[in-house]
């Protein structure tokens, strides 16, 4: 059984808390404004369902993380056959250091994204909202390769425009 949301007519989980599509907290009047909460209209901002924003920026947290993996295993095996030479460049040993550092970064970015998107399926959007800090976008556009920041930056806008909270 779900729920179907009186403000734009989106079905939801069954135990949704909050419409997926506009926001909505069920269990509220949907014409009457709270006090505390700016209702937009049906939609959002973009008008892209807020899903594809969770769904995007987990597909590319996965692909940056499997970028990252990939080009440090081959800087890796470089760094070994050059090793196993007797050759040793302070180049190859900083960049290898370097690559390690964005595939950390890369892991707990997708770490989170993957959070976010468990949050999302559950219907749980104040968690989304609080783990959208601008320190968490920015992180992301580091260790993302850009994009996955993009996309989150495009969530928390929307989240924001939908659910406004003072």
């Amino acid at each position: 059984m779900t729920k179907i949301c009186p403000r734009c007519n989106t079905e939801n989980p069954d135990n949704a808390v909050y419409c997926i599509k506009c926001g909505y907290k069920f269990g509220e009047d949907p014409n009457i404004q709270n006090k505390n909460e700016t209702i937009n209209e049906p939609g959002n901002t973009t008008g892209i369902p807020i899903y594809i924003w969770v769904v995007l920026s987990l597909i590319f947290s996965i692909i940056s993380f499997l970028a990252y993996l990939i080009w440090t295993l081959n800087s890796l095996y470089d760094f070994i056959l050059l090793a196993s030479k007797g050759v040793f460049f302070i180049y190859n040993t900083i960049w290898l250091m370097i690559l390690i550092i964005f595939l950390i970064g890369s892991i707990i970015v997708l770490n989170n994204v993957m959070k976010i998107y468990e949050n999302f399926k559950a219907n749980n959007l104040d968690y989304i909202r609080k783990k959208l800090t601008i320190e968490f976008i920015v992180i992301s556009f580091i260790f993302g390769l850009i994009i996955t920041g993009v996309f989150l930056l495009l969530l928390q806008l929307d989240l924001e425009s939908n659910i406004k909270k003072q």
